[in-house]
């Protein structure tokens, strides 16, 4: 019964070329269109999801008013005149990502990839990170509020 269902299923995508493919390449369109959308859901919804007080964490960002663009990098006094002057604020704390190129007598070329912040930015988080140079040789432990991959 089911070899019938495909030998007539079959015959009228043969029959109906034009209507078959068309409906064929939408549905392939569509399905190709909403993955990425179901993924940059996911993705926007799970915004520091890990740490236990998710719901009271807040990401605080710029709209430039001339060309309108948004801009994530906010000033850092910003996070100390947030705490200063709003009492509802129990803490804030910025976060200023760098690229630095760096050299070494060994190593001609390093890129680093840093972070500025201030103390408070230790208190958001209970989880470790080991820092590792280069040559595997474990700095130090940090605090560190990101999810392990």
């Amino acid at each position: 019964m089911l070899i019938h269902y495909f030998k007539i299923t079959f015959r009228n995508i043969w029959k109906y070329k034009t209507q078959s493919l068309t409906g064929i390449f939408g549905l392939a369109f569509a399905i190709a269109c909403f993955v990425p959308v179901l993924y940059w859901i996911r993705y926007e919804t799970s915004y520091d999801s890990f740490h236990p007080d998710a719901e009271d964490i807040h990401r605080l960002y710029m709209v430039e008013k001339q060309s309108g663009r948004i801009n994530e990098l906010a000033p850092a006094i910003l996070a100390r005149k947030l705490s200063e002057q709003y009492p509802a604020v129990e803490a804030a704390t910025s976060f200023m990502p760098e690229i630095n190129n760096c050299k070494t007598p060994d190593i001609s070329h390093i890129r680093l990839r840093t972070f500025n912040t201030n103390n408070t930015f230790l208190r958001f988080s209970d989880r470790s990170l080991s820092v590792v140079t280069p040559n595997n040789r474990c700095l130090q432990n940090l605090a560190w509020f990101l999810p392990k991959a």
